[in-house]
Order: C-alpha cells, then structure tokens, then sequence
C-alpha cells in the first residue's frame, strides 16, 4: 500500500485493499470480550446446541492468529441469532461452554464486509514518504515538492518554500460520509496526485466532484470511493488555492 498504516486486508475489485486496523480489532474484540460474559451452560450437550440453534449457525466466523512463541492458533466461533431473555449467543468450537452475546457485538460480524471495515480517510498520506503533491483546480495546475525536517513537513514551488502546512493536516482529516462504487458526476472541483517515495506504490490521484450542497463526490486511481464532506473539501482546495494564485 501507499503507507505502512495499515496492517490489515482484503481482497476487493481483484486487488488486496487495506482495511482499518481500528474497526478489525473492534470486530474481533467482539468476540474476545464476550468470552467474559454471562455463560448460558457450562457443559454443552447435543441438546443445548439445538436449543440455542448453533447446530446450524447464522454466523461462522474463522480468526488465525500468533501467539507470543509465534505458534499459529485458529479459532472457530458459532453464532446464533435465537435470543432467549433478549440474548444471542456464541460457541467456541472446542469448548465446552455457550455464552451470551450482545446484541451490538453480533451485528458487528453479522454486517463485516470491506465497506464497514475499510478505512474512513479519503487518504492516510505519511508525509515521511510523500515527495511530490500535484495540483489541478479549474485548469490551475501546480507541482509542489516535499522534504521533512524533523517533525515539520515542508513544501516547494519552483524551488522556494511555501505554506501548506494546513493543507498537509486538513487533507488527511477528509473522512467519508458514505461509501459508494457508482455515483452521476458533476463538475470536477480538483485533482491532487500524490508521488511517494514507493516502488510498490508510487503515486495516488484522488478527483473531487461537486455532488451536492453538502458533500463531494470522490475518486481515487480512477475510482469512485464515496462522499466527503464538502465543506471539508473546500477548505483544502482552498488552501491550495491561495499558494497557487499567490494569494
């Protein structure tokens, strides 16, 4: 990927897409909290699956991991929608125990799909690895360079330095409002390239589209992603703006 931030992925669109480390281990600890839950029977029996309906399970859910001697461990988790006293309820395959699960808990796995777990930026830029941001607003079009000097991030315009430090933290701050694969577009507001010092990876052009009067409409390499707010998205081309024209 275009930045060492994330640790997760997923297979989408024929190509591995990272996914946010925060919304992963919120879904996974789902099931991790709920092992300190109230146990519904503490010696399973062939009845008891039945009963709590896990025999043949809404949910499966398969998660691998390392433990501290680097062995791999898998475990497999049952789920039930059947709620008895307004509870669902879990298995851990292996074990001899059925346990409650809370409502909030089981809608997390029952709706885990890329769009629920993907990240919420527009762009996760690491200015350590960004070298180059070009610019295009209404035919408007600017190359900056891009060096750090220790925690700052500095930038260039035909070899003299410019401000732009609101720009570096604002277009990271641009969130989704909605995810979405297909949207009618209108007029494009600007096109930011960003060129990282990444073989694997070396640039990414994010496209924003006027939408409507309260969100933008956005593309990245070439494809729609979702909305951002469009008050958001305004004052980061107008950020860029005011260095391109001199303002």
């Amino acid at each position: 990927c275009y930045t060492d931030s994330f640790v997760y992925y997923t297979k989408v669109y024929g190509q591995y897409m990272p996914c946010s480390s925060k919304y992963v281990e919120s879904t996974i600890n789902a099931v991790w909290n709920a092992l300190t839950s109230y146990y519904a029977t503490y010696d399973i029996k062939d009845e008891d699956l039945e009963k709590y309906n896990l025999k043949n399970p809404e949910l499966t859910v398969e998660i691998s991991y390392l433990d501290e001697n680097d062995e791999e461990h898998q475990e497999t988790v049952f789920m039930s929608p059947r709620t008895i006293s307004g509870a669902k309820f879990f298995h851990r395959f292996g074990s001899k125990y059925i346990v409650h699960m809370n409502d909030e808990n089981y809608e997390k796995f029952l709706n885990a799909s890329y769009n629920t777990l993907r990240p919420s930026e527009m762009v996760l830029a690491d200015w350590n690895t960004v070298k180059q941001v070009t610019v295009n607003i209404d035919g408007e079009r600017a190359t900056f360079d891009v060096s750090k000097e220790g925690s700052k991030t500095l930038f260039y315009k035909d070899g003299e330095e410019v401000d732009l430090d609101s720009f570096s933290r604002d277009v990271n701050k641009l969130e989704y409002v909605e995810f979405m694969d297909g949207a009618a577009l209108k007029k494009k507001e600007a096109e930011i390239i960003f060129t990282f010092d990444n073989e694997k990876w070396p640039s990414m052009k994010c496209e924003i589209y006027k939408y409507n009067g309260s969100t933008c409409v956005i593309k990245v390499d070439g494809r729609i992603t979702g909305t951002v707010k469009r008050e958001d998205c305004v004052r980061v081309i107008e950020e860029l703006n005011a260095v391109i024209l001199g303002e």
